[in-house]
């Protein structure tokens, strides 16, 4: 287990990276377009679509690093006011929610990769199967990087356990 979880954070470290280049890459065509549209009076034709694109994949694999960071959206407040075991209760809930979104999603983006076949992207003329193949693949690592967070929780168990216990007996 411990050799997956480590090939898991190597896998994030490359994803990671993938990504700034994505992000580097969007800022030079965005910034190219610019230029070429407002001092050579040209615009380049397929730098919006490329940047479009790159705006969604950055999008997609960079989910699965919110949830290996634990970045997700949640509401604060809520686990503030909770006792410490019901917020480890609820992150389960969370989790489980979360894997069940990522797994409609992915098996709803592989079932567009085959229609991706029959269509072109407008101007670059590339496969669109190669657009959902990303969508896919960023929502799989999403599901590991799920299963990964469910694995960490297990292990918080027996010391969240241990407190809520420990506080009981306070009381």
């Amino acid at each position: 287990m411990n050799k997956a979880i480590s090939a898991f954070k190597i896998s994030q470290k490359i994803l990671g990276g993938i990504i700034s280049l994505m992000l580097v890459g969007m800022v030079f065509v965005v910034c190219a377009q610019t230029f070429c549209r407002y001092v050579m009076f040209r615009s380049i034709p397929w730098s919006e679509e490329l940047s479009r694109y790159f705006f969604v994949w950055i999008t997609v694999l960079g989910s699965s690093l919110a949830i290996s960071q634990r970045l997700q959206v949640k509401i604060d407040v809520i686990d503030q006011k909770l006792k410490e075991v019901t917020v480890w209760k609820l992150e389960h809930f969370r989790l489980l929610l979360g894997l069940i979104m990522q797994v409609v999603y992915c098996y709803s983006a592989c079932l567009m990769i085959p229609v991706g076949t029959f269509q072109k992207s407008a101007a670059l003329k590339l496969p669109m199967q190669y657009m959902y193949l990303i969508i896919a693949i960023g929502f799989f690592f999403s599901i590991i990087a799920v299963l990964v967070e469910f694995v960490y929780l297990r292990r918080e168990k027996d010391a969240v356990m241990k407190r809520a216990a420990g506080e009981e007996a306070v009381k």
